[in-house]
């Protein structure tokens, strides 16, 4: 996936259903920052490409008190060990009961674009 303009960016999200998510990308574009651009690429990018990543995939690739950003869903699949924070569209329902038994904090993208937080890695 080649890097999209901010103009094509914008046209796939008016093609958007979920007015959230044309919000979120809205407010990705006006941060005005090549990482939140990357961030509001991805969410618009067509349902059938939508990306879902598993706890297990997390757990594997996050380090301890690390801020996770997931452009998509969170799948329950797998268990997190580690105390990190995950930033997402939307979380399953068993992911959303794995992690808070593990004191894993779950925030939505929203909460993470109005903080000024360093080191976030994009788990795709």
């Amino acid at each position: 996936m080649g890097k999209k303009s901010i103009k094509e960016i914008k046209q796939a999200s008016k093609r958007k259903s979920r007015t959230k998510l044309k919000q979120l990308i809205k407010l990705c574009l006006e941060q005005n920052k090549p990482f939140w651009r990357r961030v509001a690429e991805l969410l618009a990018t067509p349902r059938r490409k939508k990306i879902a990543v598993n706890l297990s995939k997390i757990e594997r690739f996050a380090k301890e008190n690390e801020v996770v950003l997931i452009p998509g869903k969170v799948l329950g699949d797998g268990k997190i060990t580690k105390s990190i924070t995950i930033a997402a569209v939307d979380f399953s329902k068993n992911a959303e009961k794995k992690a808070r038994e593990r004191n894993a904090k779950l925030i939505a993208i929203e909460d993470l674009l109005n903080k000024d937080i360093k080191n976030v890695k994009i788990i795709i």
